[in-house]
């Protein structure tokens, strides 16, 4: 009897471990992620860390997605004469070495891979391009003179990854490495041009949304090619939505403005930049900055419609310059909103850090004068 009572006692003891083990198991899967955008929906609500980059070191605010990857199913290394039969979906495409001018990207589900010695005057992303993935077989082999895509959006889930970007002294012309469309990732990569780096200018609501700029180091400098009629800004995005651009080298070394984010006709909202470098080491006076918000409408016409929700943080800015390393537009009418500017460092003789904003939030952000940038970084591992 004793027996038998032991073992009703031990297999319901027994049950009710199961359950509790089920019940503290279901609580661990129930710890929410990182809390969905306003009127996000489907896709767009899914928050992943899936590139080739680790975001999820930062607190990002809202919610995005990595670019999805190509379906290949087959795939063949080329030279510049057999690209052209060989430029289809669903294929992957080694790139060995030669210049293969233009690439035309209208296909879905694809990946070029450029070896060393492989030159490509431009990637054309069109409307049409979804699932495109353009990396190096080696960390930043090959070159890619320029990239261009509609301004008015289209493509969908690309992703430069571990590329090298160089311009020559030939080229001429507003030359720039352009991105538009949804899910773009520019990342681990390299580039030494002289227009912008990274360009983004929309001329449709959406035409860049979920921009990922990560772990790069580009120097902009005109003495490399002389694009447009004079020095160019560093890069420039405009009315970008749900941008990321992190853990970035960014080096102006001529005059000219630094990176620029522009809230022009559409508006942007939702940028999230955090631990960057910002170098611009022009001497050329006064509106030569290192960081610029700017409302002005630029090129797509209308009414400056501003900034929403942007994170300003932990950020170094080295500006050996009269001319403030930080400025934000004072429009009359419309102003930055939602901004959380902290932990920001400027080594520069004037900061242009705000001391106060409606609906900023601003703190722990310091002003030493000018020293030299260090020449490596952990933000950058190259």
């Amino acid at each position: 009897m004793k027996l038998v009572a032991f073992h009703s006692i031990f297999l319901r003891l027994k049950t009710c471990v199961a359950i509790l083990s089920v019940v503290i198991a279901s609580s661990a899967i129930a710890v929410p992620s990182n809390p969905p955008i306003a009127n996000c929906a489907g896709d767009e609500c899914q928050a992943t860390n899936e590139g080739g980059f680790d975001l999820s070191q930062y607190n990002i605010p809202f919610n995005y997605s990595w670019p999805a990857p190509p379906n290949t199913s087959s795939s063949v290394t080329v030279t510049p004469g057999s690209i052209a039969s060989n430029n289809v979906s669903g294929r992957s495409i080694t790139l060995g070495p030669g210049n293969y001018g233009v690439i035309q990207v209208a296909t879905s589900d694809q990946e070029f891979i450029l070896q060393d010695g492989a030159v490509v005057e431009a990637f054309n992303i069109t409307p049409a391009a979804t699932r495109i993935k353009i990396r190096g077989a080696t960390p930043r082999a090959g070159i890619i003179r320029s990239v261009t895509s509609p301004q008015y959006g289209g493509p969908q889930d690309i992703m430069f990854d571990g590329v090298h970007f160089e311009h020559t002294p030939s080229m001429t012309g507003t030359i720039g490495v352009s991105f538009h469309g949804t899910r773009v990732a520019l990342i681990n990569s390299s580039g030494l041009v002289g227009g912008y780096i990274p360009a983004s200018f929309n001329y449709a609501e959406g035409a860049l949304d979920q921009f990922i700029c990560a772990g790069n180091r580009f120097v902009s400098d005109y003495s490399v090619a002389k694009s447009g009629t004079g020095a160019q800004s560093m890069g420039r995005i405009v009315d970008g939505r749900r941008v990321i651009f992190v853990g970035n080298w960014m080096e102006k070394v001529d005059t000219g403005a630094g990176m620029r984010f522009h809230g022009d006709r559409f508006g942007s909202e939702d940028l999230f930049i955090a631990d960057n470098i910002f170098i611009n080491r022009g001497q050329g006076g006064g509106g030569f900055v290192g960081v610029l918000f700017s409302l002005n409408p630029g090129g797509s016409g209308g009414s400056p419609a501003g900034h929403d929700r942007v994170t300003f943080f932990d950020n170094e800015l080295y500006h050996n310059n009269s001319s403030n390393a930080f400025l934000h537009d004072t429009h009359p009418t419309i102003r930055a909103t939602n901004v959380t500017f902290t932990n920001n460092r400027a080594f520069a003789p004037n900061s242009g850090f705000p001391n106060s904003e409606a609906t900023w939030t601003i703190s722990n952000n310091s002003t030493q004068g000018y020293r030299t940038p260090p020449s490596s970084t952990s933000k950058v591992g190259f």
